[in-house]
C-alpha cells in the first residue's frame, strides 16, 4: 500500500505521528512514522534500536526519496481548504501543496462496501480486482505466534474468518489476525485438537502455547557449563542453572552438559502429560574423588575453591561438606590409602580353578597361557608362558568372567635379542574380548639383559590412566625387541592383577577437622573401612583424639597406671607407667610382670579417670614375643568385660601389634592381659609401649 493511499485509508481512523529520521537510541511506539534510507516506515509495536526494515516491529509506508514530514512544513501555504481536500507533495518546491479534491472512487461502481464503521478502510483484492472491506486498522495487523508440535495444522478462527498459520521455525506457527475480537486457536495433530481462546484488542504480537503435550525437567549443572536438551523433534538450551525445560513431545530427550572440556550426558523419557523430572549433571560418580568444586556444587555452595585450605577457610563450604558423610568421603580422599588384593587364583589349567588364561599365541603345550598364573616364578619349560617367535605385539590375558577394576600389575618376564636393554609394554582391558582399550600408556621397562643373556626381569605397573571395570585384562608387549631380530622371544614367568579397594585419606588437615570438630565422627568411626584406615594412618591422633598421655610416673601428668606386679632386679624397675612413657628405644623403659609367662594373673591397665570410648590399641612388644592377649574394660575397676581377644604369629622384633577392638563402648579402666607368650624370657609382659585410642565426645 503506497504512502498517499495509506494516508487516505486511515484518515478517519488513526493519526500517524511523524518522528523524522530514524534514531537508533529513541524509543518508538505504534503509529510512529520515520524515514530510513529514503523510505518511510510505520511502527507496529514498541521498540528501541530495532531498524525499520525489521518487519516484526515496522511496516513499510512509502518507498523512494519523495518523503517529507508535516512537522517540517512551517512555510507551507494552505488556501481554499474544503471538505475532502488533500495535500500533495511537490518535489520541485519540496513543499506540500493543495491537491485535487477527492470526492469519489471513480470507476469502482461494482465495489462491495457494506457494514461500514468508523475508521473503515478498503483493501484491494487483486484476484477479484475490487476494493473490499478490510479491518487492518491503518495497515498494521495484530500478529500471532502459536507454539505447537511440528506437523500440526494451526488455524485462527473468528466467525466466518479462518486463517491458517505457517510454521516459521520448529514448533512455531505464525500469522496476522485481520480484526479485533475473540479468536479460537486450533492445533490439530493426528486427529487431536488442542484449542485455546484468544482475545485480540490491540495491535501487538500475541504468543500462545497450544501444544498437545507439556512436561518439564529441571537440570542443575555447574557454573560455567553449557546445557542442552535435545530429542528427535526439539532442541532447547538452558540459560542458567538450575534451568527448567518445558517439552512438547512424548519421547526420549538427551541432556548434554559440557564442563571443563568434558561432556556429561543423561536421558529422560516423557510418556505422560504433566510429568516432571529433576536431574543433576554431572553425577557424583562421574567426577574425580578430589574435585572439591564439584562436591560444593552438589551441596549448593557457590564459589571456586582451588585447594583444601580454601575449604577450611570457608565456614559455609566446610559445614556443607562435613554435614554429609559422602561429601566428607570425597573431600578427604585427596590421596588414597591403597589396599592391593590379588585377583587371579593359582591356575592349574587355562580354566581351572576359575576364569580363563589365554594369549595371542602359544609356543608349545609346555608354555600354555595359564603357566603365567601358576604361582611359580620360573621360565623353565612348564612354568612360563611363551608366544611364538618374532610375534608382533604379543600378549597374555585373563578372563575374570565379570568386570573388575585393576589398580596394579606385578610380574616377571624375560626376552631374547633385546640389544637396546629395554622393552615397551602396556596394560589393556576389554569387555568383548575383541576391542581393547588402553588402561595404561606405553611403559618402557629398562635394565634388561641383552642378546643371549636371557635373564628374568621383575616389573610393577601402577600408573593406570583408566578407572574402568573390564572383564578381560592383558599385558601386551609392544612391537618386537628389535626390527632386525631373528629370534625375538618373550616369556612371562609370572603375572598377577590387583584391584584397589577404596580406603581412608592421608590428608592431615581434613582428618584434623573431622577429629577436632566432631564432623561426621560417629559415622566414620562406625564404618569398618574408615576406622581401619584411621587406626593405621599417621593421622590417628586427629580423629581418635583421646589417648594415654606421655607418663613420667604412675599418676603424672594424669590418670593412673597400674599392674598386677612389676619386675625389679639390681636397681632396674620395670614399672607399669614405663609402657606409657613414649620411649620405645630401650627395654629398660618397658613394663614386665613378676609373674612367669603363660601363667594366669599378669595384667597392666590405665585409669582415664572417667569413661572414654576406646576404639583401637597399639602395642610394641619386645623379644619376649606375645602370641595371644585379651583387652578388657571396666567402669568400677573390679568387674571387667572382654573387648577383644587377639592372636598374632608375627615374629618381627620389636613386635608391633595393632588391633581395632571387637566390642567398642565407654570404659574408664582399660586393661591388657597377656595370655600366651613364647621366647626365652621367663616373665610375662615385656611391653615396650602400650596405647589406647578413643574419644569421649561421640
Amino acid at each position: 500500500m503506497g504512502g498517499s493511499n495509506l494516508m487516505s485509508a486511515i484518515a478517519g481512523r488513526v493519526l500517524l505521528i511523524p518522528k523524522g529520521n530514524y534514531d537508533s537510541t529513541a524509543t518508538y511506539t505504534m503509529l510512529d512514522m520515520v524515514v530510513y534510507n529514503g523510505s518511510s516506515y510505520i511502527c507496529k509495536q514498541e521498540c528501541t534500536g530495532v531498524v525499520p526494515t525489521n518487519t516484526t516491529y515496522w511496516m513499510l509506508n512509502a518507498s523512494g526519496s519523495a518523503v517529507a514530514y508535516i512537522n517540517d512544513i512551517g512555510d507551507v501555504v494552505i488556501t481554499n481548504v474544503s471538505n475532502g481536500q488533500v495535500l500533495m507533495y511537490d518535489s520541485t518546491t519540496q513543499k506540500w501543496v493543495n491537491g485535487t479534491i477527492t470526492t469519489t472512487l471513480a470507476g469502482l461502481t461494482d465495489t462491495q462496501i457494506a457494514s461500514l464503521s468508523n475508521g473503515q478502510v478498503l483493501k484491494y483484492n487483486s484476484t477479484s480486482q475490487k476494493w473490499e472491506n478490510a479491518d487492518e486498522k491503518g495497515g498494521i495487523l495484530p500478529h500471532l505466534i502459536v507454539i505447537s508440535e511440528t506437523g500440526s495444522t494451526v488455524t485462527a478462527t473468528k466467525g466466518q474468518t479462518v486463517i491458517t498459520a505457517t510454521e516459521t521455525s520448529i514448533g512455531h506457527f505464525e500469522c496476522d489476525l485481520t480484526e479485533f475480537g475473540t479468536w479460537t486457536i486450533d492445533a490439530i495433530l493426528g486427529g487431536d485438537d488442542a484449542q485455546v481462546s484468544l482475545v485480540v484488542d490491540t495491535v501487538k504480537v500475541y504468543t500462545v502455547d497450544d501444544s498437545h503435550f507439556h512436561a518439564t525437567v529441571t537440570v542443575k549443572y555447574p557454573d560455567g557449563a553449557t546445557c542442552r536438551l535435545q530429542s528427535a523433534d526439539e532442541t532447547l538450551y538452558a540459560t542458567s542453572s538450575p534451568y527448567t525445560f518445558t517439552v512438547h513431545h512424548a519421547e526420549t530427550y538427551t541432556i548434554t552438559v559440557t564442563y571443563n572440556q568434558r561432556i556429561y550426558t543423561d536421558t529422560v523419557t516423557f510418556t505422560t502429560e504433566g510429568q516432571s523430572f529433576s536431574k543433576t549433571l554431572p553425577s557424583p560418580s562421574e567426577v574425580d574423588a578430589n574435585d572439591i568444586n564439584m562436591w560444593l556444587f552438589f551441596g549448593d555452595v557457590s564459589g571456586t575453591f582451588s585447594t583444601l585450605s580454601d575449604i577450611l577457610g570457608n565456614s559455609t563450604a566446610l559445614s556443607m561438606l562435613m554435614a554429609s558423610t559422602d561429601a566428607v568421603d570425597y573431600l578427604v580422599r585427596c590421596t588414597e590409602w591403597i589396599k592391593s588384593n590379588a585377583l587371579v587364583p593359582v591356575m592349574t589349567s587355562d580354566t581351572t580353578p576359575s576364569g580363563e588364561a589365554f594369549a595371542s599365541s602359544i609356543y608349545s603345550d609346555s608354555y600354555n597361557a595359564y603357566k603365567a598364573f601358576d604361582g611359580i616364578s620360573s621360565t623353565s619349560a612348564g612354568n612360563a608362558w611363551q608366544g611364538v617367535t618374532n610375534e608382533n605385539n604379543s600378549w597374555i590375558a585373563y578372563d575374570f568372567t565379570t568386570p573388575k577394576k585393576i589398580g596394579k600389575v606385578i610380574g616377571s618376564f624375560r626376552t631374547y635379542q633385546v640389544t637396546s636393554g629395554k622393552r615397551t609394554v602396556k596394560i589393556q582391558g576389554s569387555n568383548n574380548r575383541t576391542t581393547w582399550e588402553d588402561e595404561t600408556l606405553e611403559i618402557e621397562i629398562t635394565g634388561l639383559s641383552t642378546a643371549s643373556s636371557y635373564a628374568l626381569k621383575d616389573f610393577e605397573i601402577t600408573n593406570f590412566i583408566s578407572n574402568t571395570a573390564y572383564r578381560y585384562h592383558r599385558l601386551q608387549f609392544v612391537g618386537i625387541a628389535t626390527s632386525s631380530a631373528s629370534t625375538d622371544i618373550v616369556q612371562v614367568a609370572e603375572l598377577q592383577f590387583y584391584t584397589i579397594a577404596e580406603g581412608i585419606t592421608e590428608n592431615q588437615s581434613a582428618m584434623s577437622y573431622i577429629g577436632l570438630n566432631n564432623y561426621c565422627a560417629n559415622t566414620l568411626l562406625a564404618d569398618s573401612d574408615w576406622l581401619d584406615g584411621i587406626a593405621n594412618s599417621e593421622y590417628i591422633d586427629s580423629v581418635l583424639n583421646v589417648k594415654v598421655p606421655t607418663m613420667t610416673s604412675a599418676t603424672t601428668p594424669s590418670g593412673e597406671c597400674s599392674a598386677d606386679s612389676y619386675y625389679s632386679s639390681s636397681g632396674t624397675y620395670l614399672y607399669p607407667w614405663k609402657a606409657f612413657d613414649g620411649d620405645s628405644s630401650s627395654t629398660s623403659t618397658m613394663w614386665s610382670s613378676n609373674k612367669t609367662k603363660n601363667s594366669s594373673g599378669a595384667w597392666i591397665q590405665y585409669d582415664f579417670g572417667s569413661s572414654k570410648k576406646i576404639y583401637f590399641i597399639a602395642i610394641i612388644w619386645t623379644n619376649w614375643t606375645l602370641t595371644n592377649c585379651d583387652i578388657k574394660g571396666s567402669n568400677d575397676g573390679t568387674t571387667f568385660t572382654t573387648l577383644g581377644s587377639y592372636s598374632d604369629a608375627n615374629t618381627d622384633i620389636p613386635k608391633i601389634f595393632k588391633h581395632i577392638l571387637e566390642n567398642i563402648a565407654f570404659y574408664r579402666y582399660l586393661r591388657l592381659v597377656p595370655t600366651s607368650q613364647t621366647g626365652s624370657n621367663t616373665y610375662a609382659g615385656g611391653i615396650v609401649e602400650l596405647q589406647f585410642y578413643g574419644r569421649e565426645d561421640v
